[in-house]
């Protein structure tokens, strides 16, 4: 339904035609509605008048190219927030950019994240002996800047660990489930991005074994 609506508004546009009296019209704005100028520049040979369609053609083309540039954005921006969190994260950690700081403990390379205006936490989800932390490096979400924490599990494949604050512009009215609870779940480049809250912090959580997998 949306596409159909789509090709109708566009077919709309592109199918309007300007007739010489709207020319005219138009011409007379321009003039300041000075008819006996309008009058004197439409007695000019024919050259001159195909000259003055020619421009009004390309405004409703240019009119037409931005009508369609704005629907466009319309329908990115109704993209679930969630959703292009997952799809940011995943991209990142496909990438595994060199680690800026290295540890085994929150507690030690929580003195490099000085920039941080949070304090990073020990996450349920990875408080056991089967995640060993690596390190972590800066990055952002949605324009916020965040923490990239690296784990690697008991099989040696490697997940990141995202914390970021929950800001109100971030995710606006959503509700995320709470760490006791099951966590949102998206998939993004053949990974598994999970997304929840915890003490605040909003986590987002990626899955390699897959894409190991598929190396």
């Amino acid at each position: 339904m949306k596409e159909n609506f789509k090709i109708c508004l566009q077919q709309h546009f592109f199918n309007k035609k300007l007739t010489e009296s709207q020319v005219e019209q138009l011409v007379s704005l321009q003039y300041h509605l000075k008819p006996e100028k309008i009058q004197q520049d439409f007695n000019q040979p024919k050259t001159h008048q195909k000259a003055l369609y020619s421009i009004l053609s390309g405004i409703g083309i240019i009119g037409t190219l931005a009508l369609t540039c704005m629907i466009i954005f319309l329908n990115i921006s109704q993209i679930p927030i969630t959703e292009k969190i997952a799809k940011e994260v995943a991209k990142n950690h496909i990438k595994l950019k060199p680690l800026e700081i290295q540890g085994d403990s929150i507690e030690v390379i929580q003195k490099y994240f000085t920039e941080l205006d949070f304090s990073l936490i020990n996450s349920k989800r990875y408080n056991n002996k089967s995640w060993q932390l690596k390190g972590g490096r800066y990055c952002s979400i949605q324009g916020f800047t965040a923490a990239q924490l690296r784990y690697k599990d008991s099989s040696n494949h490697i997940h990141t660990l995202y914390q970021v604050e929950h800001f109100p512009e971030l995710l606006s009215k959503i509700e995320l489930p709470q760490e006791q609870e099951k966590p949102l779940i998206h998939y993004a480049k053949g990974l598994t991005v999970k997304i929840w809250n915890e003490k605040g912090l909003l986590l987002v959580s990626v899955d390699s074994t897959q894409h190991l997998h598929n190396k």
